[in-house]
């Protein structure tokens, strides 16, 4: 059987590693408006599919810094707020 996608262990440990490269490069830049956006996609993302509904705390976390970091970021502040923030 062909799969499209991989499955849901190899998924997630694929996020949390690109959500670990994230935090490492905001460790060096942490107003990198960049990582900040796809950090907060990457934590949604890999709540969805740990099946939690998202890891919301921790992608708020990341549009808000991003919404310090570039004020103007539309995405950043319909993110935020669709998150509760």
């Amino acid at each position: 059987m062909l799969t499209l996608a991989p499955p849901r262990a190899a998924e997630a440990e694929l996020f949390d590693k690109a959500a670990a490269a994230l935090r490492r490069r905001l460790a060096a830049e942490p107003r990198d408006a960049a990582a900040l956006a796809r950090l907060g996609d990457v934590e949604r993302r890999r709540g969805d599919v740990a099946r939690r509904g998202g890891d919301f705390p921790a992608a708020l976390a990341a549009y808000r810094r991003l919404l310090a970091a570039a004020p103007d970021d539309a995405e950043a502040a319909w993110a935020a707020a669709v998150l509760g923030g």
